[in-house]
């Protein structure tokens, strides 16, 4: 029984152990004039070309609040129609002010944080130097250089999941 209890204690230390509290809280991550857990009534007045369809905001072409932020396109904005947020998104930088194909991704890296309301520590290099990551227990945050190489490249490109969305 000893050794029951004991395991059990081990186990749940060590699940504790990876649990991670936001420097940031999910609703104050704001990037490219999208917020996380924004609602539809605040996005659609900075974005009024914006179109709810079930469970994503459409973005048919970038509009004047993303191209000042320098977001060159959406490529996806998830959305929580029971709760009214935003729970998930994708910014591309490519070509716009803050980054090309060629900009390092340190570079890259230091535009968005110094342009939004991201942590600025706690960020770890892919072990291919291509994203940052920022993991904790509300959301996860990618910031990815691939440099146009390969099939499916995307140049710079950020992503922002909450833990409600199905990408967490």
């Amino acid at each position: 029984m000893k050794k029951l209890l004991l395991g059990c204690l081990v186990l749940c230390l060590s699940i504790s152990a990876y649990a991670k509290q936001c420097a940031v809280p999910a609703n104050k991550i704001d990037i490219g004039s999208v917020k996380l857990h924004q609602n539809w009534q605040s996005f659609k007045q900075v974005h009024p070309t914006g179109r709810l369809l079930g469970d994503t905001i459409d973005m048919f072409d970038t509009d004047y609040a993303f191209a000042r932020e320098g977001v060159m396109g959406v490529g996806f904005i998830d959305f929580d129609i029971s709760k009214n947020r935003i729970i998930g998104f994708t910014l591309n930088y490519n070509d716009g002010k803050y980054a090309d194909y060629d900009t390092p991704i340190e570079t890259f890296k230091n535009s968005i944080l110094k342009h939004s309301s991201f942590p600025k520590t706690g960020w770890v290099l892919s072990k291919d130097k291509q994203t940052y990551s920022y993991h904790c227990d509300d959301y996860k945050l990618f910031i990815k250089q691939d440099y146009g190489a390969g099939k499916g490249s995307l140049g710079a490109v950020v992503w922002v999941f909450s833990r409600y969305s199905d990408s967490f």
